[in-house]
């Protein structure tokens, strides 16, 4: 996912190298990690599979055996993260009638793929995972593709499950239709149509609600049955 990043510190290369206090690469303009971004909009954006660092000033690649998930660095599906890297696991790996799953993931879910079943919350998932009581056993299920990816408009989440930008992350949207998708565990779905049309309808947090209202809209959050 790319994202343009460092708009203050090219404000301040340009402005200092106006004044001659600094020289700027016009080859290179960009730092480490990054890619020069052209055309209606110049600048800097993070490389493939790297993530802005929590200052906003730099990026950071992915480790080895790592994707982008919900805006960090996480290990591909078959992989875990033991001592610290990302090592080949039976998390995730498909699995069916004929192909049982190991015994660190026994569950075949509904899916095709190993997890871990008898989750009470999120918290006792991996990283990535959410505890899904929907569909009789609990079990530990892949959140949606590309849920808090980075973005910058709709169109960065196009290709992903949370498909809607808001407030610079990709989030699940359509969640107030009969037939759109519903908000996974300790999600509420809140319709902001009234405050921010191009937000609409999007799956929030349960901790972000205010004494059980929607924020900003103080609104019920849309129950479907």
């Amino acid at each position: 996912m790319l994202r343009t990043i460092g708009k203050t510190r090219l404000l301040l290369s340009l402005s200092l190298a106006l004044s001659g206090g600094c020289f700027v690469d016009k080859d290179n303009p960009c730092d480490a990690n990054q890619v020069h971004l052209e055309g209606h909009v110049e600048g800097c954006v993070c490389a493939p599979n790297s993530i802005i660092d929590a200052d906003g000033a730099g990026c950071t690649p992915c480790g080895e055996n790592q994707e982008i998930k919900s805006g960090k660095c996480e290990c591909k599906s078959g992989f875990a993260l033991i001592a610290g890297v990302c090592q080949e696991s039976a998390l995730g790996s498909s699995c069916s009638v004929e192909m049982p799953c190991a015994a660190a993931y026994p569950y075949c879910s509904p899916m095709g793929y190993c997890t871990s079943s008898g989750c009470t919350s999120n918290a006792d998932c991996t990283s990535g995972y959410f505890c899904d009581k929907s569909q009789g056993t609990a079990f530990c299920s892949l959140n949606p593709t590309g849920l808090g990816n980075a973005c910058t408009t709709s169109a960065d989440c196009a290709s992903f499950e949370a498909s809607r930008c808001a407030t610079g992350t990709c989030q699940v949207g359509g969640c107030a239709a009969a037939s759109g998708p519903r908000c996974i565990a300790e999600y509420a779905c809140c319709d902001f149509t009234p405050l921010a049309p191009s937000v609409g309808d999007i799956c929030v947090p349960t901790s972000s609600l205010m004494a059980g209202k929607c924020p900003a809209t103080n609104a019920d959050p849309v129950v479907r049955p």
